[in-house]
Formats: structure tokens, sequence, C-alpha cells
């Protein structure tokens, strides 16, 4: 490329030294409408949502950049978040660093951190994305959070940003104070391919360029267009990769491979993808569903996981038929093993009764009326299966053997004593 363009390149479509130059197109511009509307309601509270790349977490940072200096704004990412580092995060966001104290003992300072706030001047705002992913137990100190008040108002305003509708999270057990708080849901769209073209052209423009279309002609805009279906972070990649691969300017469509729109997202450095929660096709999960509606989905990264009815719980479950302390999930390299926590009522796994067993992907758990779904559990070490003869009924032994001796070694590294049948 010629070099003339490099600092264009960087300045006009972002790198991470020169960040990219914000231009706003329709639905952005609606986006702050939007964000405008239920921070001015009484109820406070709202929801964003749209694909990685869309633009929306960058508006809403820019809005509320915007506020009077006396308005205090707080932005976590709840991605597999508990209660205490809910409140250690927010806290900690507000100047008040505290990580010892109890989970109950944070909520009690955050009170009166935001009560004295909005007492002073305004109810801070509270920023959660990916709040899909965040614990149960965290969702219900949200939802305590969400009443708390100050001179006859709301003490928090909150704005949620997720990549999917959250309509199932917000139904759920335990989410009605929250639920009730919500002003709306704003649904990014992407750009038409007329807002494509002037998206380009403006940030072209922006930086001092006259013509725009010496570097991207209608043509190509088109085609950035339709690589990025609109959305304004993948039209930075786009743009930014065939200014990289051009030959000289204007771009051609011919400078355009078949592949470059692959090569394109696999450099991308856009802060946006942060959202998305690496290697989550890989990482260990539980859907936990009632009555056939999904109410929790979250990644197994801890050693162990406590399933119970109790908030203390990792994952608290407000059902009658579960146990205060349930079952506990205990994550190895190459095994999920399950231990029933002598609950009342039992624990089935693929509608068996079990005490203690090592789970695999696509497993059912079953507590009470709860289904837990097993994705992506460990796979067992091939040298403990060993060789084996061609014969079906001698492989199936041998594997079943392999399983045994594997549940017996956890079992004793987990110090749990497993009952004589």
């Amino acid at each position: 490329m010629n070099r003339d363009y490099t600092w264009l390149r960087e300045r006009a479509f972002g790198s991470a030294d020169s960040p990219p130059t914000l231009v706003k197109y329709q639905a952005q511009q609606d986006l702050e409408n939007f964000l405008q509307t239920i921070l001015e309601d009484s109820r406070g509270a709202g929801v964003v949502y749209g694909p990685t790349l869309s633009g929306k977490k960058t508006i809403v940072r820019d809005y509320l950049a915007g506020l009077p200096d006396d308005v205090s704004v707080a932005e976590i990412d709840g991605s597999g978040m508990r209660p205490h580092d809910l409140m250690t995060d927010l806290l900690g966001k507000f100047g008040y660093p505290m990580d010892l104290a109890s989970t109950d003992d944070l909520l009690q300072m955050l009170k009166v951190v935001v009560v004295q706030q909005t007492n002073l001047s305004a109810a801070p705002v509270v920023v959660i994305r990916n709040p899909e992913k965040m614990y149960p137990s965290a969702l219900r100190i949200l939802c305590r959070m969400a009443t708390l008040t100050a001179r006859q108002q709301f003490a928090i305003r909150f704005v949620l940003i997720a990549a999917r509708p959250v309509d199932v999270l917000l139904q759920s057990d335990g989410m009605q104070d929250f639920a009730r708080r919500v002003v709306g849901k704003f649904a990014m769209q992407p750009m038409t391919v007329s807002e494509s073209r002037r998206y380009l052209h403006a940030r072209l423009l922006v930086c001092g360029l006259k013509q725009p279309d010496a570097v991207f002609p209608v043509d190509v805009c088109e085609r950035l267009h339709e690589l990025s279906r609109g959305w304004p972070g993948l039209l930075n990649v786009q743009a930014s990769a065939a200014m990289e691969r051009a030959k000289s300017f204007p771009v051609r469509l011919a400078d355009f491979s078949e592949n470059h729109g692959k090569r394109a997202m696999n450099n991308t450095n856009e802060t946006e993808t942060s959202d998305e929660k690496p290697n989550e096709d890989t990482c260990t999960r539980l859907i936990g569903t009632w009555n056939g509606k999904t109410v929790f989905e979250v990644a197994v990264n801890e050693k162990k996981l406590l399933i119970g009815r109790s908030r203390l719980a990792d994952i608290t479950i407000s059902n009658d038929y579960v146990s205060k302390y349930h079952l506990m999930l205990m994550l190895y390299d190459d095994a999920l093993l399950l231990v029933d926590l002598k609950s009342s009522n039992g624990t089935l796994v693929n509608s068996r009764k079990v005490t203690t067993t090592i789970l695999h992907s696509n497993d059912i758990i079953s507590i009470g009326n709860h289904r837990i779904k097993v994705l992506n559990a460990p796979l067992p070490v091939e040298s403990e299966i060993g060789p084996s003869d061609n014969a079906d009924t001698a492989t199936m032994k041998t594997l079943s053997d392999a399983r045994q001796n594997r549940l017996r070694r956890f079992l004793r590294l987990a110090g749990v004593a497993k009952k004589k049948a």
C-alpha cells in the first residue's frame, strides 16, 4: 500500500495506537435517544442487545461520557461473575475498594455509597455487559440492588448490554424486581447500503481526505457492506484490510480475494470482541431449564461449583424440592465429578439416581423440577482406557472399568467416601 495512506487507514478505521473516529449512523443515533429515555424515566433501567461489533458498547460509552461530571458511571463485565465479585467490582469502580468483607457487608456498603450519591447529585448508572453469563446468585444480588431507593426514587440506574435478547432471563424466577424496572429494550440494526457508503466516506472526510471516493468508490463501498452485513465494527475491519491489501488507489473490486473477509476477521483488534467469551465452544458449560425454558447458562471455570437452594450457593435454584446445599460439581483436567450432598430428594443423571458420578457431554442432571444439561465435559485421558480387543463387548467392558477406576480416583482426591452397595 502507498505509505502516504497508512496513517489514514489507522486513524479512520482504528488501531491499538490510534482509536477510530466515531461516526454515528441512524440506528446508533436512535440508541442515544433510547438511553436518554430510560435515564429520564423514573424506573431507570433498559436493555441493549446486538451482535458483536454492532457498536452498542461504543455508543453507550460515548453517550454516558457526555453526562454531567457529578453522575457516577460504573461498567462491568458480567461473564462468570459471582455475588462477591459483583459487589467488589462495583465498589471499586465507585472508588471504594473492599475485598475481604462478606457479600452482605458489601451490599450494605454499596447501599450507603449509591444513596449518598443520589442524595448529593443524581443516581449513579451501572452498565453490565453480558448479563446472561452471570451466575444466578449474582443476578439475585442485582435484583436486590434494583430495590435500593433514596429520596423516593431508585438509587441506581441500569443499562444491560447483551449479544442476544434476554427476555428469558428477565422472566426467570427471582428477576421480577429488576424486570419491573425495565423501561424498554433496544435491538441494534445494521446499516443500509447507502448508510455504509456515507459511513465509510465520513470517516475519511473527518481525517482530512477531501475526496473519499478516491479511496473507496461506490462499488467498493457496496462490496464492503456485503462483507460486513452493515455492522460498523465489521465494516471498520473490512475497510482497514482493504486499504492494507490494495496495490494502488482507489481500491478496486479486483483487490478482493475470495478469502478477504475471513482474513480480515482473523486479524481484527476491535475491542468489542470482548463481549464474546473466548473459547466458549470448548469450555465446560451448564444450561439450566425449568418447564422447558432456559433460566441460566454458566461456564464451569472453578474447581468446585455448589448448587442448591441457599443464596450462598454458586448456582441458586429456588425450588422446594432442592436442598439448601444439594450437590457439588468438581472440575478436573480430565473429568467433571458430581457429588450429591445427601440431598433430601436426591439427584438424577439421565433419569438414574446417583450419589457420585463422572459427567459426560450432553448428560442431563435433574434436581427438583429443574434440568441441567452438561456441555463440553472434559474428555478422559486416553492412556487410562488402554488397549482393548476388537470385540464390542470387550471394548465396553474396558471403558466401564476405566470409568470406575477414574471415579474411585477422583473420589479419593475429593475426600469423598463412597458408600458400600
